[in-house]
Protein backbone atom coordinates (compact mmCIF):
# COMPACT_ATOMS: atom_id res chain seq x y z
CA UNK A 1 0.00 0.00 0.00
CA UNK A 2 1.14 3.65 -0.24
CA UNK A 3 2.06 5.54 2.55
CA UNK A 4 0.69 9.43 2.31
CA UNK A 5 0.96 12.30 5.19
CA UNK A 6 -1.43 14.98 5.70
CA UNK A 7 -1.21 18.45 7.25
CA UNK A 8 -4.29 18.65 9.16
CA UNK A 9 -3.69 22.07 10.18
CA UNK A 10 -1.62 25.11 10.21
CA UNK A 11 -2.36 28.54 12.07
CA UNK A 12 -0.85 31.94 12.13
CA UNK A 13 1.10 32.19 15.84
CA UNK A 14 1.78 36.19 16.03
CA UNK A 15 1.49 35.95 19.76
CA UNK A 16 4.70 35.28 21.58
CA UNK A 17 6.03 32.60 21.63
CA UNK A 18 5.87 31.09 25.47
CA UNK A 19 4.72 28.18 27.04
CA UNK A 20 1.66 28.81 27.96
CA UNK A 21 1.05 30.76 24.32
CA UNK A 22 2.09 27.16 23.03
CA UNK A 23 -0.27 24.79 24.74
CA UNK A 24 -3.21 27.55 24.42
CA UNK A 25 -2.39 27.18 20.72
CA UNK A 26 -1.78 23.57 20.39
CA UNK A 27 -5.13 23.23 22.14
CA UNK A 28 -6.87 25.74 19.77
CA UNK A 29 -6.06 23.42 16.81
CA UNK A 30 -6.76 20.14 18.94
CA UNK A 31 -10.56 21.59 19.26
CA UNK A 32 -10.90 22.66 16.06
CA UNK A 33 -10.62 18.75 14.82
CA UNK A 34 -12.22 17.45 17.82
CA UNK A 35 -9.19 15.42 18.78
CA UNK A 36 -9.77 14.74 22.39
CA UNK A 37 -7.13 14.27 25.23
CA UNK A 38 -6.85 10.37 25.15
CA UNK A 39 -6.27 10.45 21.29
CA UNK A 40 -3.25 13.06 21.30
CA UNK A 41 -0.82 10.11 21.25
CA UNK A 42 2.92 12.06 21.24
CA UNK A 43 4.52 15.69 20.36
CA UNK A 44 7.43 15.68 18.44
CA UNK A 45 9.45 19.11 19.10
CA UNK A 46 12.61 20.55 19.94
CA UNK A 47 14.84 21.34 22.80
CA UNK A 48 13.76 24.56 23.13
CA UNK A 49 12.66 25.76 26.96
CA UNK A 50 9.32 27.38 25.60
CA UNK A 51 8.41 24.25 23.34
CA UNK A 52 8.77 21.41 26.51
CA UNK A 53 6.94 24.16 29.26
CA UNK A 54 4.12 24.39 25.91
CA UNK A 55 3.93 20.38 25.68
CA UNK A 56 4.14 20.06 29.52
CA UNK A 57 0.98 22.36 29.81
CA UNK A 58 -0.72 20.47 27.34
CA UNK A 59 -0.04 17.32 28.98
CA UNK A 60 1.15 15.50 26.13
CA UNK A 61 3.68 13.28 26.06
CA UNK A 62 6.70 14.76 24.13
CA UNK A 63 9.77 13.49 21.99
CA UNK A 64 12.63 15.40 21.20
CA UNK A 65 13.45 16.29 17.52
CA UNK A 66 16.20 13.18 16.95
CA UNK A 67 18.09 15.05 13.64
CA UNK A 68 17.97 17.95 16.47
CA UNK A 69 19.90 16.57 19.18
CA UNK A 70 22.39 14.71 16.85
CA UNK A 71 23.55 18.32 15.59
CA UNK A 72 23.87 19.18 18.98
CA UNK A 73 26.43 16.40 19.48
CA UNK A 74 28.18 17.26 16.61
CA UNK A 75 28.78 21.17 17.49
CA UNK A 76 29.37 19.69 21.10
CA UNK A 77 32.37 17.90 19.83
CA UNK A 78 34.10 20.35 17.12
CA UNK A 79 37.02 21.89 20.24
CA UNK A 80 40.32 20.61 19.47
CA UNK A 81 42.38 23.63 18.22
CA UNK A 82 43.94 22.03 15.19
CA UNK A 83 40.33 20.91 13.59
CA UNK A 84 38.85 24.28 14.72
CA UNK A 85 41.86 26.15 12.29
CA UNK A 86 41.11 23.40 9.65
CA UNK A 87 37.85 24.77 9.47
CA UNK A 88 38.32 28.47 9.57
CA UNK A 89 40.51 27.76 6.91
CA UNK A 90 38.21 26.37 4.98
CA UNK A 91 35.17 28.88 5.58
CA UNK A 92 37.71 31.41 4.69
CA UNK A 93 38.17 29.81 1.24
CA UNK A 94 34.12 29.12 0.67
CA UNK A 95 33.67 33.21 1.69
CA UNK A 96 36.14 34.37 -1.00
CA UNK A 97 34.58 32.42 -3.85
CA UNK A 98 31.06 33.42 -2.62
CA UNK A 99 31.89 37.28 -2.90
CA UNK A 100 33.91 37.30 -5.63
CA UNK A 101 32.16 36.60 -9.05
CA UNK A 102 35.72 36.27 -11.19
CA UNK A 103 36.88 33.99 -8.96
CA UNK A 104 34.06 31.79 -9.33
CA UNK A 105 34.30 31.80 -12.99
CA UNK A 106 38.11 31.22 -12.61
CA UNK A 107 37.40 27.82 -10.73
CA UNK A 108 34.71 26.40 -12.70
CA UNK A 109 36.94 27.26 -16.22
CA UNK A 110 39.54 25.09 -13.87
CA UNK A 111 36.86 22.12 -13.23
CA UNK A 112 35.92 22.06 -17.00
CA UNK A 113 39.90 21.79 -18.07
CA UNK A 114 39.81 18.43 -15.52
CA UNK A 115 36.59 17.45 -17.25
CA UNK A 116 34.62 17.66 -14.12
CA UNK A 117 30.71 18.60 -13.78
CA UNK A 118 31.66 22.58 -12.36
CA UNK A 119 30.49 22.82 -9.15
CA UNK A 120 30.36 25.57 -6.03
CA UNK A 121 31.96 25.09 -2.65
CA UNK A 122 29.63 24.94 0.09
CA UNK A 123 29.04 27.49 2.56
CA UNK A 124 29.52 26.18 6.54
CA UNK A 125 25.82 27.42 7.89
CA UNK A 126 25.84 26.65 11.87
CA UNK A 127 21.82 26.36 11.38
CA UNK A 128 21.90 23.87 8.58
CA UNK A 129 22.01 20.46 9.89
CA UNK A 130 25.41 18.51 8.47
CA UNK A 131 26.88 22.08 7.12
CA UNK A 132 30.26 21.26 8.89
CA UNK A 133 30.62 17.40 6.99
CA UNK A 134 29.08 19.29 3.55
CA UNK A 135 31.84 21.96 3.56
CA UNK A 136 34.60 19.51 4.07
CA UNK A 137 33.35 16.58 1.82
CA UNK A 138 33.07 19.47 -1.11
CA UNK A 139 35.93 20.49 -0.79
CA UNK A 140 37.97 16.94 -0.66
CA UNK A 141 35.65 16.36 -3.75
CA UNK A 142 37.40 19.20 -6.10
CA UNK A 143 40.77 18.47 -3.97
CA UNK A 144 42.46 18.97 -7.20
CA UNK A 145 40.96 21.97 -8.64
CA UNK A 146 41.35 23.72 -5.56
CA UNK A 147 44.94 23.33 -5.09
CA UNK A 148 45.60 24.24 -8.78
CA UNK A 149 43.64 27.69 -7.97
CA UNK A 150 45.58 28.14 -5.02
CA UNK A 151 49.08 27.70 -6.76
CA UNK A 152 48.21 30.69 -9.07
CA UNK A 153 47.44 32.93 -6.37
CA UNK A 154 49.57 34.62 -3.75
CA UNK A 155 47.02 35.89 -1.33
CA UNK A 156 45.76 33.10 -0.63
CA UNK A 157 47.24 30.20 1.44
CA UNK A 158 47.62 26.58 0.17
CA UNK A 159 46.00 23.50 2.40
CA UNK A 160 49.31 21.70 2.92
CA UNK A 161 49.64 17.95 3.25
CA UNK A 162 48.45 17.30 6.97
CA UNK A 163 45.71 19.74 6.48
CA UNK A 164 43.84 17.54 3.69
CA UNK A 165 44.64 14.31 6.01
CA UNK A 166 43.00 15.98 8.78
CA UNK A 167 40.02 16.98 6.10
CA UNK A 168 39.82 13.36 5.30
CA UNK A 169 39.86 12.47 8.59
CA UNK A 170 37.01 14.52 9.54
CA UNK A 171 35.22 13.40 7.20
CA UNK A 172 35.15 9.77 7.59
CA UNK A 173 34.31 10.63 11.39
CA UNK A 174 31.20 12.66 10.43
CA UNK A 175 30.11 10.86 7.64
CA UNK A 176 28.25 8.37 9.84
CA UNK A 177 26.06 11.14 11.46
CA UNK A 178 25.59 12.74 8.05
CA UNK A 179 24.30 9.47 6.65
CA UNK A 180 22.06 8.70 10.10
CA UNK A 181 20.51 12.29 9.48
CA UNK A 182 19.67 11.83 5.74
CA UNK A 183 17.77 8.40 7.00
CA UNK A 184 16.13 9.62 9.79
CA UNK A 185 14.59 12.93 8.51
CA UNK A 186 12.79 11.31 5.47
CA UNK A 187 9.29 11.78 5.95
CA UNK A 188 8.50 7.88 5.87
CA UNK A 189 11.17 6.86 8.33
CA UNK A 190 8.88 6.19 11.68
CA UNK A 191 10.03 6.19 15.08
CA UNK A 192 11.18 2.68 15.53
CA UNK A 193 13.92 3.25 13.20
CA UNK A 194 15.73 5.70 16.36
CA UNK A 195 16.97 2.91 18.59
CA UNK A 196 18.38 0.88 15.72
CA UNK A 197 20.34 3.22 14.05
CA UNK A 198 21.38 5.18 17.48
CA UNK A 199 23.03 1.89 18.54
CA UNK A 200 24.76 1.07 16.05
CA UNK A 201 26.06 4.64 15.59
CA UNK A 202 26.95 4.01 19.09
CA UNK A 203 28.71 0.76 18.54
CA UNK A 204 30.44 2.59 15.19
CA UNK A 205 31.87 5.40 17.18
CA UNK A 206 33.09 2.93 20.15
CA UNK A 207 34.82 0.67 17.50
CA UNK A 208 35.87 2.68 14.74
CA UNK A 209 40.25 4.14 14.62
CA UNK A 210 41.38 7.43 13.76
CA UNK A 211 44.32 9.53 13.35
CA UNK A 212 45.69 10.39 16.96
CA UNK A 213 45.08 14.07 15.30
CA UNK A 214 41.52 13.69 15.75
CA UNK A 215 41.37 11.32 18.82
CA UNK A 216 40.03 13.85 20.99
CA UNK A 217 37.17 14.84 18.77
CA UNK A 218 36.31 11.60 18.25
CA UNK A 219 35.97 10.95 22.04
CA UNK A 220 34.30 14.04 22.65
CA UNK A 221 31.09 12.82 19.52
CA UNK A 222 31.30 9.40 21.43
CA UNK A 223 30.79 11.12 24.88
CA UNK A 224 27.90 13.59 23.60
CA UNK A 225 26.59 10.90 21.90
CA UNK A 226 26.15 9.10 24.98
CA UNK A 227 24.81 12.16 27.18
CA UNK A 228 22.02 13.27 25.06
CA UNK A 229 20.57 9.73 23.57
CA UNK A 230 22.01 6.96 26.43
CA UNK A 231 21.74 9.30 29.42
CA UNK A 232 22.35 7.62 32.94
CA UNK A 233 20.89 10.72 34.56
CA UNK A 234 17.46 9.41 36.20
CA UNK A 235 15.60 13.16 35.41
CA UNK A 236 12.88 14.93 33.01
CA UNK A 237 15.70 16.34 31.19
CA UNK A 238 17.64 13.73 30.06
CA UNK A 239 16.80 10.88 27.67
CA UNK A 240 17.76 7.55 27.33
CA UNK A 241 16.05 5.89 24.31
CA UNK A 242 16.68 2.46 25.85
CA UNK A 243 14.19 3.32 28.84
CA UNK A 244 12.09 5.30 26.92
CA UNK A 245 8.80 3.42 26.72
CA UNK A 246 7.63 5.11 23.25
CA UNK A 247 11.33 4.30 21.47
CA UNK A 248 11.06 0.82 23.28
CA UNK A 249 7.03 0.26 21.99
CA UNK A 250 7.46 1.36 19.12
CA UNK A 251 10.97 -0.75 18.10
CA UNK A 252 9.31 -3.94 19.38
CA UNK A 253 6.50 -3.79 17.39
CA UNK A 254 8.60 -2.96 14.03
CA UNK A 255 9.09 -6.53 12.61
CA UNK A 256 12.20 -5.31 11.25
CA UNK A 257 13.77 -5.41 14.58
CA UNK A 258 11.68 -6.58 17.43
CA UNK A 259 13.91 -6.92 20.56
CA UNK A 260 17.16 -7.30 18.85
CA UNK A 261 18.94 -4.12 19.97
CA UNK A 262 17.48 -4.68 23.14
CA UNK A 263 19.25 -6.74 26.42
CA UNK A 264 17.43 -9.04 28.56
CA UNK A 265 16.42 -6.59 31.26
CA UNK A 266 15.25 -4.02 28.54
CA UNK A 267 13.81 -7.17 26.89
CA UNK A 268 10.99 -8.05 29.79
CA UNK A 269 10.32 -4.62 30.13
CA UNK A 270 9.45 -3.87 26.73
CA UNK A 271 6.92 -6.87 26.90
CA UNK A 272 5.42 -5.67 30.23
CA UNK A 273 4.76 -1.73 28.16
CA UNK A 274 3.14 -3.73 25.29
CA UNK A 275 0.79 -6.02 27.73
CA UNK A 276 0.10 -2.61 29.48
CA UNK A 277 -0.66 -0.85 25.82
CA UNK A 278 -2.77 -3.63 24.79
CA UNK A 279 -5.05 -3.66 28.54
CA UNK A 280 -4.87 0.24 28.17
CA UNK A 281 -7.78 0.18 25.52
CA UNK A 282 -10.25 -1.35 27.97
CA UNK A 283 -9.83 -0.56 31.44
CA UNK A 284 -12.40 -2.91 32.52
CA UNK A 285 -11.34 -6.07 34.58
CA UNK A 286 -13.37 -9.05 34.81
CA UNK A 287 -11.82 -9.97 38.34
CA UNK A 288 -11.92 -7.72 41.64
CA UNK A 289 -9.88 -10.47 43.40
CA UNK A 290 -6.83 -12.04 43.46
CA UNK A 291 -7.08 -15.25 42.51
CA UNK A 292 -5.07 -18.30 42.67
CA UNK A 293 -5.48 -20.46 39.70
CA UNK A 294 -4.61 -24.14 39.24
CA UNK A 295 -5.74 -26.34 36.60
CA UNK A 296 -6.56 -30.59 36.36
CA UNK A 297 -5.10 -32.62 34.04
CA UNK A 298 -8.54 -31.88 31.76
CA UNK A 299 -7.84 -28.75 30.96
CA UNK A 300 -11.68 -28.41 31.11
CA UNK A 301 -11.74 -28.58 34.70
CA UNK A 302 -10.86 -24.66 36.21
CA UNK A 303 -11.29 -24.37 39.85
CA UNK A 304 -10.01 -21.19 41.86
CA UNK A 305 -9.36 -19.83 45.46
CA UNK A 306 -8.82 -16.33 46.78
CA UNK A 307 -5.21 -15.56 47.65
CA UNK A 308 -4.39 -12.60 50.04
CA UNK A 309 -0.68 -13.57 50.99
CA UNK A 310 1.23 -14.39 48.16
CA UNK A 311 2.62 -11.97 46.22
CA UNK A 312 2.59 -11.00 42.22
CA UNK A 313 4.98 -12.86 40.13
CA UNK A 314 6.30 -12.23 36.26
CA UNK A 315 8.20 -15.69 35.76
CA UNK A 316 7.88 -16.87 32.69
CA UNK A 317 10.06 -19.15 30.18
CA UNK A 318 8.80 -17.43 26.66
CA UNK A 319 7.24 -14.29 25.19
CA UNK A 320 3.43 -16.77 25.13
CA UNK A 321 3.74 -16.80 28.55
CA UNK A 322 4.69 -13.77 29.65
CA UNK A 323 1.98 -12.40 27.76
CA UNK A 324 -0.66 -14.66 29.54
CA UNK A 325 1.00 -13.94 32.93
CA UNK A 326 1.58 -10.30 32.56
CA UNK A 327 -2.38 -10.03 31.63
CA UNK A 328 -2.69 -12.22 34.67
CA UNK A 329 -0.63 -10.28 36.81
CA UNK A 330 -2.55 -6.72 35.30
CA UNK A 331 -5.77 -8.35 36.19
CA UNK A 332 -4.78 -9.56 40.17
CA UNK A 333 -4.49 -12.94 39.14
CA UNK A 334 -1.84 -14.46 41.18
CA UNK A 335 0.23 -17.47 38.99
CA UNK A 336 2.35 -19.81 40.35
CA UNK A 337 5.95 -19.90 37.90
CA UNK A 338 5.83 -23.49 35.62
CA UNK A 339 2.23 -24.30 35.59
CA UNK A 340 -0.60 -24.27 33.48
CA UNK A 341 -2.33 -21.09 33.21
CA UNK A 342 -6.47 -20.60 32.21
CA UNK A 343 -7.44 -16.61 32.79
CA UNK A 344 -10.03 -15.11 32.12
CA UNK A 345 -9.43 -11.84 33.01
CA UNK A 346 -8.56 -10.70 28.71
CA UNK A 347 -10.62 -7.44 29.27
CA UNK A 348 -12.56 -6.46 26.42
CA UNK A 349 -12.80 -9.72 24.79
CA UNK A 350 -13.89 -11.54 27.71
CA UNK A 351 -11.73 -14.71 26.65
CA UNK A 352 -11.18 -17.70 28.52
CA UNK A 353 -7.60 -19.02 27.39
CA UNK A 354 -5.61 -21.83 28.43
CA UNK A 355 -1.91 -21.89 27.85
CA UNK A 356 1.41 -23.45 28.51
CA UNK A 357 4.79 -22.78 27.33
CA UNK A 358 4.43 -24.35 23.77
CA UNK A 359 1.15 -22.85 22.71
CA UNK A 360 -2.71 -21.02 22.82
CA UNK A 361 -5.41 -22.24 22.92
CA UNK A 362 -8.28 -19.66 22.05
CA UNK A 363 -11.71 -21.21 24.14
CA UNK A 364 -15.24 -19.94 24.21
CA UNK A 365 -15.66 -16.48 25.51
CA UNK A 366 -18.34 -15.92 27.96
CA UNK A 367 -19.78 -12.35 29.71
CA UNK A 368 -19.11 -11.98 33.41
CA UNK A 369 -22.91 -12.05 34.00
CA UNK A 370 -23.00 -15.30 33.07
CA UNK A 371 -20.52 -16.95 35.72
CA UNK A 372 -22.08 -18.94 38.00
CA UNK A 373 -19.97 -20.61 41.03
CA UNK A 374 -21.12 -24.17 40.61
CA UNK A 375 -22.72 -24.52 36.68
CA UNK A 376 -20.90 -24.57 33.44
CA UNK A 377 -21.15 -20.71 32.55
CA UNK A 378 -22.89 -19.92 28.98
CA UNK A 379 -21.58 -18.69 25.90
CA UNK A 380 -22.06 -15.86 23.26
CA UNK A 381 -23.50 -16.65 19.65
CA UNK A 382 -21.13 -18.53 17.45
CA UNK A 383 -20.90 -15.41 15.40
CA UNK A 384 -20.06 -12.86 18.49
CA UNK A 385 -17.41 -15.88 19.15
CA UNK A 386 -15.84 -16.15 16.31
CA UNK A 387 -15.29 -12.34 15.79
CA UNK A 388 -13.83 -11.94 19.42
CA UNK A 389 -11.29 -14.63 18.57
CA UNK A 390 -9.98 -13.14 15.79
CA UNK A 391 -9.91 -9.86 17.64
CA UNK A 392 -7.85 -12.25 20.09
CA UNK A 393 -5.67 -13.27 17.55
CA UNK A 394 -4.77 -10.39 16.05
CA UNK A 395 -3.76 -8.46 19.50
CA UNK A 396 -1.66 -11.11 20.48
CA UNK A 397 0.13 -11.14 17.20
CA UNK A 398 1.21 -7.77 17.49
CA UNK A 399 2.98 -8.44 20.49
CA UNK A 400 4.59 -11.58 18.70
CA UNK A 401 2.53 -14.06 20.03
CA UNK A 402 1.47 -16.97 17.33
CA UNK A 403 -2.22 -18.81 18.56
CA UNK A 404 -2.66 -21.93 17.39
CA UNK A 405 -5.80 -22.79 15.32
CA UNK A 406 -8.65 -21.81 16.92
CA UNK A 407 -11.14 -24.37 17.96
CA UNK A 408 -13.42 -25.69 15.44
CA UNK A 409 -16.59 -25.65 17.49
CA UNK A 410 -17.48 -23.03 18.92
CA UNK A 411 -18.69 -24.40 22.28
CA UNK A 412 -15.92 -26.99 22.20
CA UNK A 413 -13.84 -26.97 26.02
CA UNK A 414 -16.18 -25.09 28.38
CA UNK A 415 -14.68 -24.71 31.46
CA UNK A 416 -16.81 -25.18 34.88
CA UNK A 417 -15.94 -22.95 38.20
CA UNK A 418 -15.89 -24.95 41.82
CA UNK A 419 -14.41 -24.81 44.81
CA UNK A 420 -10.61 -25.71 45.02
CA UNK A 421 -10.24 -29.19 46.80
Amino acid sequence: FNRFDVVLHASHFPESHTGINISKKLESMWDSWKIQAERRHILVRDGASNMISGSNLAEIPAIHCTIHLLQLVVSDSISENIVIDVLSKCRRLVFYFNHSSLACTNFKQIQLQQNLDPLCLVQDVPTRWNSTYLILDRLNKLKIPVQLYLAERSDLMPFSTLEWTLILNIIKLLKPFFQLTQEISSEITPLSSVIPNLCSLKKFMSKCQVDLSIQETKNRLTTSLKNRFFSEINDAKSLNILKNRYYVIATSINPRYKFSFFEEDIKKQAKYWLINEILSFEKTLVCSEKVDFSVNEEPSQLNFSINTEKEDTLEASSLREVTLRTIALNNRINIVPGQKICTNCLVKLKASTEINTDNINIADHYTNESINKENIFSVQQEADINKNRQELSDCLSIIGVSPVKLHGKPFANRMSIGKKN
